[in-house]
């Protein structure tokens, strides 16, 4: 499988400035929102890279879900050792054979949950 996938995201520049302008944190309940809406993203590539990348033992596929000041992520929960990798491309095969696809599985629904959180967030704003 290759190629890329390509995500376009409209006034990212502009929503970084607005979140550097205020200092603003995400608040615990809404960064737990978006780890959970990124969980099931991370058992489905850690099922697919078992089942997709030959000889990968259990330490090798795991994901992990973080969480920094204004987002989540998934990402790799082994990393190398400093004497180097006996399979250099491990990273680019959990990429596209593991978390690409979980994504593309789960995309609908990581985007209500994500869309459920602004709405919140909007709600909450024009509140105060």
């Amino acid at each position: 499988m290759t190629g890329n996938l390509e995500v376009v995201v409209h006034g990212v520049k502009e929503t970084i400035a607005a979140f550097e302008d205020v200092k603003v944190r995400v608040d615990p309940a809404t960064g737990k929102a978006l780890t959970a809406a990124a969980v099931p993203i991370r058992k489905t590539a850690e099922e697919l890279a078992v089942e997709k990348i030959a000889n990968i033992g259990p330490q090798w596929s795991r994901f992990k879900v973080g969480r920094k000041r204004t987002g989540v992520y998934i990402a790799e929960r082994q990393k190398r050792s400093s004497q180097g990798s006996p399979r250099p491309n491990l990273s680019n095969l959990l990429m596209s054979r593991a978390l690409i696809p979980a994504w593309q599985l789960h995309e609908a629904e990581a985007l209500i949950a994500v869309r459920e959180v602004i709405d919140t967030l909007c709600k909450e704003a024009e509140a105060m």
